[in-house]
């Protein structure tokens, strides 16, 4: 099992996410957000089981998913698996904190999470908050202006991300329509091996 290790980094970007596929969505934020040069990488941090009960397939696709998505300066990050348990951000930032105390955290999450105040159903929300910083990416039907953010968060200014659900791309596959434009071929070419969301 692969650690997310880094020595000189000093600004990560954690982008967390139920890989259920990974898709391009993701992989279009990590190369926006590196493209403004705010932060140094992106770790790319597939839950282990979902806060909100979720129903996901193993962990060991989803991770093996988000490896063959990953690269250069988008890291596949397991930190979640280590930890064990449901998967809070609040207990995963402190876990980054306490592993990597060098470095910046940064945690990115789409306008949609600012415009229907999700962040606020998160464990001790207001206590993270105060532990690491946000960066709000502009997504399609969920305009934001910087007036609309809350404490420590940051409006990434790029263009908005087209929405792209893993709930769309596991219908498709039930029908047998094709992935393409929403996910990376060696994800297309994984899930057809492994026959998932069959």
């Amino acid at each position: 099992m692969r650690e997310c290790k880094v020595q000189k980094i000093k600004k990560i970007g954690c982008l967390g996410m139920s890989a259920n596929p990974p898709h391009l969505g993701h992989l279009k934020i990590a190369k926006e957000i590196l493209r403004k040069k705010i932060i140094d990488e992106v770790w790319l941090i597939p839950c282990l089981f979902h806060p909100f009960e979720k129903k996901l397939i193993d962990w060991k696709h989803r991770w093996n998913m988000v490896n063959l998505m990953s690269g250069g300066k988008s890291r596949a990050c397991d930190i979640e698996f280590k930890k064990g348990g449901v998967s809070y951000t609040i207990d995963t930032v402190l876990a980054l904190k306490n592993k990597f105390p060098r470095h910046r955290f940064f945690w990115i999450v789409g306008s949609d999470t600012i415009k229907n105040k999700e962040y606020k159903k998160w464990k001790d929300w207001q206590d993270l908050l105060k532990e690491i910083e946000f960066l709000a990416v502009p997504r399609e039907n969920f305009d934001i202006k910087k007036s609309d953010l809350p404490f420590n968060f940051q409006l990434v200014n790029i263009k908005p991300i087209k929405n792209i659900s893993s709930t769309l791309i596991r219908e498709k596959i039930k029908k047998g329509e094709s992935l393409r434009g929403l996910v990376v071929t060696e994800i297309e070419d994984y899930i057809a091996r492994n026959q998932l969301y069959r």
